[in-house]
């Protein structure tokens, strides 16, 4: 048991060393820890946040708009 923990223990610290990585470059990416159907196991699934680049002042719909 105590090899199963040891193994989730380096795998998470490489995750982090990874995702902090990504960071570094400019890349946000956040993990999911995702439920298997019916079992107790579990998975790790990686999205990449792409950042959200907003809305274009010409874009936009004021009152001051002549």
């Amino acid at each position: 048991m105590q090899a199963a923990i040891d193994d989730v223990m380096v795998s998470a610290a490489a995750l982090t060393d990874a995702v902090n990585a990504a960071a570094d470059l400019g890349v946000r990416v956040e993990l999911e820890i995702v439920p298997l159907a019916s079992t107790s196991h579990r998975k790790v699934v990686a999205h990449v946040a792409h950042p959200d680049e907003g809305r274009r002042p010409e874009d936009l719909n004021s009152a001051n708009d002549g």
